[in-house]
């Protein structure tokens, strides 16, 4: 019987879930570590928070690419020309990873100097927390980038159960990392930023060997081999752009505030960090949705199935309504008890 859309049920349920619930986990390690760091006090949650704010900006460059390497990927795929999907899936690798080491050596030396530019006279401490989370969390962004190019590739391929297992195995390995290294060695923020370098890697790694496999349609078996095409980087580049700017205007509002914020002292940036972690967690179903949009709308696109782009399209939409109204609701009524988890002093 000939199927009535592009995608069957079971097929949208086996990527959109999995996309789901690795942003879940995502987020809810964010609020781990945002707790385990909160035990050294407000400080460090201080510390670890303006860096954090400076960090997406700096993460939205590359996961723009690995936006718009995934949207031409599915749409090669979509229109069944495996070669050229393969090469665009390698050319995003490239430039993904030419990026972030470009962003290390630039920022790496001056980082000091954008913190106190950005936000001003800070407390001795503070400050100091800074430094000592801002280094390991720079050293991380090369496998941060290939691992956010790397699950792209996946989604674009519908295996979406692949990078939530990988995401959950290194967000347990972040955990159990932040727990040695805080809880047991003392070493705060820098014990955080070192956890997030050890998982970034393994997460690369993880990733690199499953996408080796020669039969998939996207194998990265040969990658160092090239070729590098130019014609694809600027395909790419097109996307990524205009969708790095956008997402990096919302993330620069966010810096501005969080300057202000800075301005009030310790205290109260650490309980504009503790609101802005939480309310992360009412996102958890747009980040999924917006993430199997792009498989989707791309492979729609790829084969000329407009009819198909504008019903999934509003399938996605109203669904991610009613979830993060699900979501939030939960979130909204027991506001007071997450904001008790976490370690403030009485008067914040």
């Amino acid at each position: 019987m000939e199927r009535k859309h592009q995608f069957t049920g079971h097929e949208l349920f086996v990527l959109i879930v999995p996309l789901i619930v690795d942003s879940m986990l995502s987020i809810l390690i964010g609020i781990a570590d945002t707790m385990m760091v909160a035990t050294n006090g407000e400080a460090a949650i201080s510390g670890v928070s303006l860096v954090d704010s400076i960090s997406y900006l700096l993460i939205n460059i590359f996961n723009a690419f690995s936006t718009g390497g995934a949207v031409v990927v599915s749409q090669y795929l979509g229109r069944g020309e495996r070669d050229n999907a393969r090469l665009s899936a390698r050319n995003l690798v490239y430039i993904s990873l030419s990026i972030s080491l470009l962003i290390v050596i630039i920022v790496m030396p001056v980082r000091g100097i954008i913190i106190d530019k950005v936000f001003g006279e800070l407390e001795p401490q503070v400050r100091a927390y800074t430094d000592d989370y801002f280094v390991p969390l720079l050293l991380s962004y090369p496998f941060l980038a290939l691992y956010t190019s790397f699950t792209a590739l996946s989604r674009s391929e519908n295996k979406s159960v692949r990078t939530m297992l990988v995401s959950a195995l290194m967000n347990a390995v972040n955990i159990a990392g932040n727990a040695v290294l805080i809880f047991v060695y003392g070493m705060g923020p820098r014990g955080a930023g070192i956890s997030s370098l050890v998982s970034r890697i393994l997460g690369a790694a993880l990733m690199f060997i499953l996408l080796r496999k020669p039969s998939d349609d996207l194998s990265l078996n040969g990658i160092t081999k090239g070729p590098v095409s130019l014609s694809l980087i600027k395909k790419i580049s097109s996307i990524a752009i205009p969708s790095g700017i956008e997402s990096s205007a919302f993330q620069l509002g966010k810096i501005v505030v969080a300057s202000l914020v800075a301005s009030l002292g310790t205290s109260a940036i650490a309980i504009n960090a503790l609101v802005g972690n939480v309310n992360v967690y009412s996102n958890i179903p747009g980040f999924g949705l917006n993430l199997a949009a792009i498989t989707i709308i791309g492979q729609c696109r790829g084969k000329g199935n407009f009819k198909d782009i504008y019903y999934y399209a509003r399938f996605l939409y109203v669904t991610c309504l009613v979830s993060t109204f699900l979501v939030d609701l939960p979130l909204f009524i027991l506001a007071p008890q997450f904001v008790s988890l976490y370690s403030l002093e009485p008067s914040s």
